[in-house]
């Protein structure tokens, strides 16, 4: 009898240790499931991460870059009270150009929020090689000054014609 004893005794033990260590193994089961979970969460996270941090990156050149042209068309503003001296530099221009002015109105200055803008309509009469050597030339100035309409009526003498131009000019408030 002590050894049937001994025998499911140690049946006993033996079923003992393969609960305990199946009832340990499925908890290491479930810690290593939910640790695989947060490892790919991390994961998931990490690369969330990066990405926003190459698009800040982008975002940040994107700045310097704007920032840049910012602070070169402020450059380009003239100031208000200069006004007057780019009008006379473009009669000055369009003389050069060998083109006659018949008409030159500066019209009322329009107040923005940074800046302010002053439309002057031109009426000049040359030949169109003329024409356009003036218009590069303003396109070219070193102030922000846009040529709006530019419109051509031809007259038969000498082929000169007359064109009517239209720009504006902008300058800091």
């Amino acid at each position: 009898m002590n050894k049937k004893y001994l025998h499911l005794l140690s049946v006993v033990i033996i079923v003992f240790i393969f609960a305990y260590f199946l009832d340990d193994s499925v908890t290491l089961s479930r810690n290593l499931t939910a640790v695989c979970q947060q490892t790919q969460n991390l994961k998931q996270q990490s690369r969330t991460l990066f990405y926003q941090q190459v698009l800040l990156e982008e975002d940040e050149m994107q700045y310097l870059q704007l920032k840049k042209m910012v602070a070169e068309w402020q450059g380009k503003l003239i100031k208000s009270a200069d006004i007057n001296k780019l009008l006379r530099e473009i009669k000055k221009i369009g003389s050069a150009s060998h083109l006659q002015f018949t008409a030159f109105q500066a019209g009322d200055v329009v107040i923005m929020d940074h800046y302010t803008k002053v439309p002057v309509s031109i009426t000049a009469v040359g030949i169109y090689t003329d024409t356009a050597n003036f218009i590069s030339q303003m396109a070219n100035l070193p102030w922000l000054v846009s040529i709006g309409d530019l419109a051509f009526t031809e007259i038969k003498q000498n082929n000169f014609l007359t064109s009517q131009i239209n720009l504006d000019l902008y300058s800091v408030r």
